[in-house]
């Protein structure tokens, strides 16, 4: 009986801290997406001006 109860009040004390993890930052998960998004999109941005500085100075003397 008291492993059941370890087991269960080890549980409770995850969801506890789980549930006071989000309440502290509700938009924590949102705000990861969009750092995600906005990283992805400056590795092709920084990509594409290399690729287009690139091509501006390819017949150029240096």
């Amino acid at each position: 009986m008291t492993m059941v109860r370890r087991r269960r009040s080890s549980s409770i004390r995850a969801d506890i801290s789980s549930f006071l993890m989000w309440a502290a930052e509700p938009h924590l998960e949102a705000r990861k997406r969009t750092g995600f998004m906005v990283m992805i999109f400056l590795l092709i941005f920084t990509g594409l001006i290399y690729l287009t500085k690139k091509s501006v100075y390819a017949n150029k003397e240096h």
